[in-house]
């Protein structure tokens, strides 16, 4: 069916031509075309979404907090422009289901900041691209997500993002790197991250300990456990990270490793 010319008049059918539009006249062949572009640009997300049990507000919430880590909830409902009634419902079902994780602001407790987890990255990126991955590549990328998720335990910490993640959120936060994983089901290696503050927020303390943890990482991947430990030490028990490596170095230490072994930590539980 030809819609641009249901709108023209019997004179101007007889012509063979649609009417010229006069000043003040909505044109309703461009209202169309946004509308078969609008349901175009949308459907191949909806379908990807139903997948999920998802529809357009999560992809709406997604979108923002995957573009905007440590976006803060006032804000998403100030770009949304939706009641926190309806942003409660679909980001709690985010949060229960992994897709988003929440924090206290480092100087506002009263705040609270969304970061989109790997699980959220892939999904995000599925819709988002062009192309649909296809299962592999689909099913790759949620097994390193889950394991990304599971690693928030082992290290005692809230969010780990990816090299990736973290490259693209530039100089908005601090971070600091916490070790290289390799996830089962996985050859590749991963360097692992996790935001301390928004730039400019992070305390003097934290920023001695993330420098403090940072020598300790470089010293353990060459092998010197004790130089390692030493720095580990500093931040002591506050922080459960060094706590694990400090555990880590003193095992190795009382039983070196073979010339084969790699500084990656393995990561089998999700």
């Amino acid at each position: 069916m030809k819609f641009s010319g249901l709108s023209a008049d019997t004179d101007s059918k007889a012509a063979g031509r649609s009417p010229a539009p006069r000043s003040g006249d909505l044109r309703w062949d461009i209202i169309e075309l946004l509308f078969f572009a609008y349901r175009d640009f949308v459907g191949d997300a909806d379908d990807e979404l139903e997948v999920f049990g998802f529809g357009r507000a999560h992809h709406r919430v997604m979108h923002f907090v995957h573009r905007y880590p440590g976006l803060k909830v006032a804000d998403l409902l100030d770009v949304l422009r939706i009641t926190k009634q309806s942003l409660g419902r679909v980001l709690k079902q985010l949060l229960d289901e992994g897709y988003i994780v929440q924090q206290t602001g480092n100087n506002d407790r009263r705040q609270r900041l969304l970061f989109a987890t790997a699980k959220g990255e892939a999904l995000v990126g599925n819709i988002g691209s062009r192309r649909r991955f296809n299962y592999t590549v689909m099913g790759d990328m949620v097994n390193v997500a889950s394991r990304l998720e599971g690693a928030n335990k082992f290290f005692g910490t809230t969010v780990i993002a990816s090299e990736t993640t973290m490259a693209l959120t530039g100089t908005a936060f601090v971070w600091r790197e916490l070790d290289t994983v390799r996830v089962k089901g996985r050859a590749g290696a991963t360097r692992i991250y996790e935001p301390l503050a928004a730039a400019g927020e992070a305390t003097p303390q934290q920023l001695s300990c993330s420098e403090a943890y940072a020598e300790g990482l470089a010293r353990w991947r060459v092998r010197d456990f004790a130089g390692a430990a030493e720095y580990f030490a500093r931040s002591g028990s506050a922080d459960p990270p060094s706590t694990l490596f400090l555990e880590r170095t003193a095992e190795l230490a009382r039983h070196p490793p073979d010339p084969s072994w790699e500084p990656v930590n393995t990561l089998e539980e999700k």
